[in-house]
Parts: C-alpha cells; sequence; structure tokens
C-alpha cells in the first residue's frame, strides 16, 4: 500500500468567512449556556426570574450568560414591564437540541 500524498490544489478559503459560526459555536460551548437552552427548549420560553433558582446561579451570572446567546442571535427576548422573557430562535432549535444530545448518546 503506498503512502504517498497526491498534490491538489485546494481552493482557497478564507476563515474570516467562518466568524459568525464560530461566534455560534463558542456560545454552544458552555454547560451553563447548554443547560439555559435544554429549559428553553422544555418550556418554550424562560425567565431570567425563573433561571435563577432552577440552575441555582446568580441573577448577574444568568444574564451575562444570556447575553452571550442574545449576542450570537441563538436566542430572542420579550420584555414584559421589568421581566425579560428569552426563547430559541426557530432556525437554531435543531442545532441546539443536537449539541445538547452530544453528551447523551
Amino acid at each position: 500500500m503506498e503512502s504517498t500524498c497526491r498534490i491538489i490544489k485546494l481552493r482557497n478559503t478564507d476563515p474570516n468567512a467562518y466568524e459568525g459560526s464560530e461566534k455560534i459555536l463558542e456560545a454552544l460551548a458552555s454547560k451553563v449556556r447548554l443547560a439555559i437552552l435544554d429549559l428553553m427548549i422544555q418550556y418554550d420560553e424562560v425567565c431570567t426570574c425563573e433561571l435563577v433558582p432552577a440552575l441555582n446561579l446568580s441573577q448577574p451570572t444568568i444574564t451575562v450568560h444570556l447575553n452571550k446567546l442574545y449576542d450570537a442571535g441563538i436566542i430572542e427576548k420579550r420584555e414584559i414591564k421589568k421581566f425579560t422573557f428569552y426563547h430559541i430562535r426557530p432556525e437554531y432549535k435543531e442545532l441546539v437540541e443536537t449539541a445538547i444530545r452530544l453528551d447523551k448518546t
């Protein structure tokens, strides 16, 4: 069996073209954010005040994680008076479900 490299010209690829994907994957690369997303899948929409006791974390910590998911475009929010409710954007639901299942397979 011959083990030589066949020389082929690969297409040019600009790594900057993957910035959006990188941002999304970085946002998913946190056990806390995955837990938040898992709760969003189960309950469709969650309020920050509901996440604090569910995850046993402080409100500022929860907010930092929610902002990372929001900035990546994975979740949307709606505000009612002093409450902010979050849900997964429909186009990311399948990706999020797959990410959550990675350690359960």
